[in-house]
């Protein structure tokens, strides 16, 4: 059985007007899935701290610190009391280091290696993993140290060992489903018709780890490495935490298409190569760099290379701060090794579009996000440096208004998918049309690529070159031919906006619109349209709906005029009730649908949410988790009180949420939902009781049949 997942992240219950199953049944009926395109030293006595709260339905409540001043919540951005240096040229590197380890002996500097072969040297302070220090004081140091060493005449850069995150959604409500609106977004199907994609052609995805998915495997190598635990094992562990990011990202690049099952990747005939530099909780320059270097073949710390390198590098992370020298050296490096490397712009434009890296170093193709109607998504950074947009969703409006792609489940047999949004979502589509492009020409060289994606794509915004879109929205179709050199193929594409009507509440007749424009070439033409409903065994309310177009059936590009679908709905005289449906539309590009739903009457009640699993993760220095603790509560409708005792100091993650299967991982299987999750670190101090707040969602149907 095929499974379609939906993902909604906020800290407040959801409303569903409409039936995710139904909606979902719908496209099952007629055969459309997804496309059918052709801690502390161990040496120490143990020293414990606690943690309690209280648990309910609409927050997690924890009690305060038995001491007035807890320490502060780590801040995650770099690893406190370790420095990135490298020695100026034309001298000794050994001579350097020593004279350095020598004359800051007051730091405790300690010499833990190079990075790679050849690469700049990381050190370490006595803040390093220092328990009898603040965060806040073992930062400083950090800073105080580097600021020092910068003064040296033998030191050509002194950095902080930054921690990156993923980019994955905001938090924003949603309410609805859809489809793949983002592959005729961005013309993919002309693009389809000169390739897709090449096996010899790879895209390395660097991200938390890539896990199995029958709709995914066939396309992952198995020639990766994980930068986090140091090992050749690229899969994502399964924890409480596990964010499926690296699989989400990866399906968008190649899941498998014109299978009949689930959903189609961009370039569905590339490989993906799975590096794994991001934790459940963080990733290091050092990882995401030595990454980055074994993807383009070149020395890295792993001390091997794979077989054959990568092709296109894929960063859906990054973290605030301007680009690092350490990180310009490396990608300069592959770069001129003929390595295309695509990255993420961030998402944070709404808390104060800081510029971030690696999205700001150069030669990196930096990617913006554009939500389903073609204008800049809300999170997405706006800066100089981004040089072109994709679809990432807008989930603020209605979840099938994110982009669909791969997520794995425990259940045997079955695969599923969920709608994400972020700019993270946006870079994979950059790099599957990259993969595209070197499938029928694989001599382009990466100036070769960024000029035919900057002369293709379609400009938004201001003309040119700007912050939100840079050269605008990708048009795969027109970059593939022009790599290919031959002209873009006469196929009509329609792309239909919103690729869902949700009425909602009914209670007088209403009408809702969908705009059709032509992404493709040609001309597209409509040429009819029929409503059908989910259950044949029910039509009796089908004269209640009517689907209409305009006059003239011919719709335009799209940055110009739109075919306008009127449905119009009346809802008089219907039993109280959920009611879905499609319009099937009939063009010259082929048939598409547009389904539809409305309720009459009230909401249906919201079930219970429970039993609910509360997890105690411990984390390492690598940022992996593991289960120090778990409690099942009941059936949660009263306060719940939860504690951990003789917690051994150290860095933790509280997590819950429903575990129906028992694996320890929730939303990864039927009835189970991820309801509530305290994501940021905590600081578990000896003899204290440790605060931390968590925020809880329910979340219904957030596993349905497709």
């Amino acid at each position: 059985m095929t499974r379609l997942s939906l993902n909604a992240s906020s800290g407040i219950s959801l409303r569903r007007p409409v039936s995710l199953f139904a909606l979902v049944t719908v496209l099952a009926a007629i055969g459309v899935a997804g496309c059918n395109g052709g801690g502390g030293d161990s040496s120490s006595p143990p020293a414990v701290g606690a943690i309690a709260g209280t648990l309910q339905v609409t927050s997690v409540i924890v009690p305060a610190s038995a001491r007035a001043a807890a320490p502060a919540q780590p801040s995650m951005d770099f690893v406190p009391g370790e420095i990135i240096v490298r020695f100026s040229d034309g001298i000794d590197d050994h001579e350097a280091l020593s004279a350095i380890l020598n004359k800051f002996q007051d730091m405790n500097l300690t010499n833990a290696g190079q990075m790679y072969p050849n690469g700049p040297y990381v050190l370490r302070t006595r803040a390093y993993r220092n328990p009898s220090l603040s965060t806040d004081e073992a930062h400083q140091q950090t800073a105080d140290a580097i600021a020092t060493l910068k003064m040296e005449p033998s030191v050509k850069y002194a950095e902080p060992n930054g921690i990156r995150r993923p980019h994955l959604i905001p938090n924003d409500p949603a309410y609805s489903v859809g489809l793949q609106w983002d592959l005729s977004m961005i013309n993919l199907p002309s693009a389809w018709e000169l390739t897709t994609g090449n096996s010899s052609v790879i895209v390395a995805v660097l991200d938390t780890g890539i896990r199995s998915h029958a709709d995914l495997n066939a396309n992952v190598l198995n020639t990766g490495y994980n930068f986090v635990s140091n090992t050749s094992d690229p899969i994502e562990p399964l924890t409480a935490l596990s964010s499926f990011h690296g699989t989400h990202v990866a399906g968008t690049i190649a899941a498998i298409g014109n299978n009949t099952v689930g959903m189609a990747g961009v370039a569905w005939n590339a490989k993906i190569m799975p590096i794994r530099v991001l934790s459940p909780t963080e990733g290091t320059d050092t990882a995401i760099i030595n990454g980055m270097l074994y993807a383009a073949g070149l020395p890295n710390s792993s001390g091997t290379v794979p077989p054959q390198r990568a092709n296109v590098i894929n960063m859906s992370l990054g973290g605030e701060g301007a680009c690092s020298q350490s990180y310009q050296d490396a990608i300069n490096a592959i770069r001129n090794a003929g390595v295309v490397i695509v990255v993420a712009a961030g998402n944070d434009f709404e808390s104060g579009n800081p510029v971030e890296t690696p999205a700001s170093c150069q030669g990196v193709i930096t990617v913006g996000a554009v939500d389903p109607l073609g204008e800049k998504a809300s999170y997405s950074g706006s800066q100089p440096y981004v040089f072109i947009a994709a679809p990432g969703g807008e989930m603020v409006d209605a979840i099938h208004a994110g982009t669909l792609s791969t997520w794995p489940v425990s259940n045997p047999g079955e695969t599923a998918y969920k709608f994400e949004q972020g700019t993270s979502m946006a870079a994979p589509h950059i790099a599957g049309v990259v993969a595209l492009m070197l499938s029928v020409n694989p001599s382009l060289t990466p100036s070769e690529v960024e000029t035919i994606l900057s002369s293709t794509a379609d400009d938004l915004g201001a003309a040119g070159r700007d912050a939100d879109f840079g050269w605008g929205l990708v048009n795969a179709g027109a970059a593939v031919a022009a790599a290919q050199g031959v002209g873009l193929p006469s196929i009509p594409v329609p792309y239909p906006s919103p690729s869902l009507v949700n009425f909602q509440q009914l209670t007088t007749a209403t009408e809702g619109y969908v705009f059709v424009a032509n992404t493709g070439g040609g001309t597209l033409t409509l040429s009819g349209g029929t409503v059908e409903v989910v259950d044949p065994e029910d039509t009796s309310w089908l004269p209640a709906v009517s689907a209409t177009f305009d006059d003239d059936p011919t719709c335009a590009t799209l940055n110009a005029s739109f075919c306008k679908v009127t449905i119009t709905v009346d809802p008089t005289g219907l039993p109280n009730g959920e009611y879905f449906g499609i319009v099937q539309l009939t063009s010259n590009g082929g048939t598409f649908v547009v389904p539809f739903g409305f309720q009459v009457g009230p909401d249906p009640p919201l079930p219970a949410i429970g039993p609910m699993t509360v997890q105690l993760l411990r984390v390492d220095s690598h940022g992996e988790v593991s289960v120090q603790s778990s409690v099942t509560t009941p059936v949660v409708s009263q306060l719940y009180n939860f504690s951990f005792s003789s917690v051994p100091v150290g860095i933790y993650v509280v997590v819950a949420g429903v575990d129906q299967n028992g694996n320890g991982v929730f939303g990864d299987a039927d009835g189970e939902a991820f309801t509530a999750t305290g994501a940021d670190p905590i600081v578990v101090v000896a003899g204290q009781t440790t605060p931390v707040d968590l925020g809880v969602r329910n979340v219904l149907d957030d596993i349905v049949p497709f």
